[in-house]
C-alpha cells in the first residue's frame, strides 16, 4: 500500500535524521553501545568521503534462489555487502549453505541476525548465550570453516532493532559489535518501491549505513529493484560501497558518527526536542495543578464546606471594604 502512516513517519524520521535519533535512543543502556552509522577511515588515516553500506537481513531465507540473484546483481556492479543470517532451518540446507559460501568467497561479509526471525530481547541470559552458540556452530558448519575470518570482526543486528541489558552484556562479552543503521523504512512491511528506493537515494550520507531485507516475500521481492534504483543514483552522487566492517576499521569502539550532513543538524534536533520538552513539560504542569484544584473542590463539596481559596477571597473582599470604608469616613 502507497502513502499513509508508515511512509509519512520514516519520511519525518529521515529528514530529522536516523542517527540523531540514534543519539537520544543511545541514552537506553541496552542501545548504548550500537552503531548508527560509519565515519569511514581510509589506509592513510584520512577521512573518506562518499562511502556507505549496503545490509541485507534475514539471509538466506526461504528462497535461495533469490539469494543468489542479489549476489548476481552485487557482483554485476562490483558491490561488497554485508548479510545478516538467520541461523535457520534454510540455512541448514544443502542448497542454503552453497549460497553462504558463494556470499564469503565474493568478498560479502556475514553478520549474525539470531536463530529465528523473531525479536531476542526477552530472551534470558541462558537462552540468548545459547543462541549465540546456536548461530555460530550452524553458520560456521554451512562455510566449513570457523566464523569469522580472522581479519573479520563480529557483527550481531538485533532482530527487529530490540535489545535488553543481557543481550548487550553477552555480545561485548563475546567481542561482537552491534550495528543497526541510517536509512531503514520498512522495506519488509509494504511494497512501495519508489519510497524504499528514495529514502536510499536522497537520505545517504557520507558513513551511511542502509538496511533492507533478502528477497523472501511478496514484498521484498523488490528489494533487486530497489538496488537496480539506488546505485546508478548513489554513483551519480560520488559514492562507493564498502562492507560494515570495512566502515568501521581504523576507528575505536567510542567513535561518534557524524551527523552534520544529515538534513537538520544534531544541534538544531537538541533545541527542539529541549524546546518540546519544555513546553510539554508547562502544559502538563497547569494541568496536574488544575486537576489538583478539582479534586479539593470536590472533596469540599462532597463534605458540605466551602473551599478553602472561597474563604480567603471573601476575607479578602471584607478587608478591602473595611479599609475603603475607613477612608471615608476620615475624609
Amino acid at each position: 500500500v502507497k502513502g499513509g502512516l508508515s511512509e509519512d513517519s520514516w519520511t519525518s524520521v529521515h529528514w530529522l535524521g536516523m542517527r540523531n535519533f540514534g543519539r537520544f535512543i543511545g541514552w537506553v543502556p541496552p542501545f548504548r553501545n550500537v552503531k548508527w552509522a560509519a565515519r569511514p577511515i581510509d589506509s592513510n588515516g584520512q577521512t573518506v568521503s562518499k562511502r556507505m553500506a549496503f545490509t541485507f537481513d534475514d539471509a538466506v531465507g526461504s528462497n535461495a534462489t533469490a539469494f543468489n540473484l542479489v549476489l548476481d546483481y552485487l557482483s554485476t556492479e562490483d558491490i561488497k555487502a554485508t548479510f545478516f543470517v538467520i541461523a535457520d532451518e534454510h540455512v541448514r540446507t544443502d542448497e542454503g549453505k552453497a549460497a553462504l559460501k558463494r556470499a564469503v568467497a565474493e568478498g560479502h561479509q556475514l553478520g549474525n541476525h539470531g536463530v529465528k526471525n523473531s525479536a531476542m530481547a526477552k530472551l534470558s541470559f541462558e537462552e540468548f548465550t545459547a543462541a549465540i552458540d546456536e548461530w555460530e556452530t550452524v553458520v560456521s558448519d554451512a562455510l566449513d570453516r570457523p566464523w569469522p575470518n580472522s581479519d573479520e570482526a563480529r557483527w550481531f543486528r538485533p532482530p527487529q532493532g530490540l535489545m535488553s541489558g543481557d543481550m548487550n552484556e553477552i555480545l561485548l562479552q563475546r567481542g561482537y559489535s552491534i550495528v543497526l543503521g541510517d536509512l531503514y523504512s520498512d522495506d519488509w512491511a509494504h511494497a512501495d518501491r519508489d519510497f524504499h528506493a528514495g529514502i536510499i537515494k536522497y537520505g545517504a550520507v557520507d558513513g551511511s549505513i542502509a538496511i533492507l531485507h533478502v528477497m523472501d516475500n511478496e514484498r521484498t521481492l523488490r528489494t533487486l529493484e530497489i538496488m537496480e534504483d539506488v546505485v546508478p543514483a548513489l554513483r551519480k552522487r560520488g559514492f562507493s560501497f564498502s562492507r560494515v566492517d570495512d566502515m568501521f576499521k581504523g576507528q575505536g569502539p567510542d567513535s561518534a558518527p557524524i551527523c552534520a550532513d544529515a538534513p537538520l543538524s544534531t544541534s538544531l534536533v537538541v533545541i527542539c526536542f529541549m524546546g518540546f520538552t519544555f513546553f510539554f513539560a508547562i502544559v502538563l504542569g497547569v494541568l496536574l495543578w488544575d486537576c489538583f484544584f478539582c479534586i479539593v473542590a470536590l472533596t469540599y463539596k462532597a463534605r458540605g464546606r466551602p473551599v478553602p481559596w472561597k474563604k480567603l477571597g471573601a476575607s479578602s473582599t471584607k478587608r478591602t471594604a473595611a479599609s475603603t470604608q475607613q477612608q471615608q469616613q476620615q475624609q
